[in-house]
């Protein structure tokens, strides 16, 4: 009998962690020339960041600006931290503030200054604790 209503505990618990996932994807976000000239005050979507295309790709250029966009699923995303934790030695690459998407999404961009690998992460503080790197080749 008790082996039944253990079994009865695990099964309801594995069903409400299937239910009420959370998960959080960081990957290139892509801006076209019309996304640019859209783009502007008092147009619905309105971010005001968007202002050199990118390709959305891992793989960039030098001086390229970097859209990367932090999504939250099955919940919102709260109190982000950005973190670009490994650059090319001498890089003086940084993140630029976040910018709100909607309550669930999050961009932040940066811009290379030398050629190798940078990785960044996010931690979204949430109900959960969640970190996703990427890494994009200059």
């Amino acid at each position: 009998m008790q082996k039944l209503i253990l079994i009865l505990v695990v099964a309801i618990l594995l069903s409400f962690t299937a239910v009420y996932s959370q998960s959080l994807t960081v990957e290139p976000y892509g801006v076209s020339p019309g996304a640019i000239l859209a783009d502007t005050v008092g147009n619905p979507g309105y971010l005001g960041i968007k202002d050199r295309s990118s390709t959305g790709l891992h793989n960039v250029g030098v001086e390229a600006k970097v859209y990367m966009i932090a999504r939250m699923s099955g919940s919102a995303l709260m109190s982000p931290v950005w973190t670009l934790y490994e650059k090319p030695g001498g890089s003086a690459t940084e993140l630029s503030a976040s910018t709100e998407v909607d309550s669930s999404s999050e961009i932040v961009t940066f811009i290379p200054d030398m050629a190798g690998t940078c990785f960044k992460r996010s931690k979204a503080l949430s109900s959960i604790k969640s970190t996703a790197p990427q890494s994009g080749q200059v």
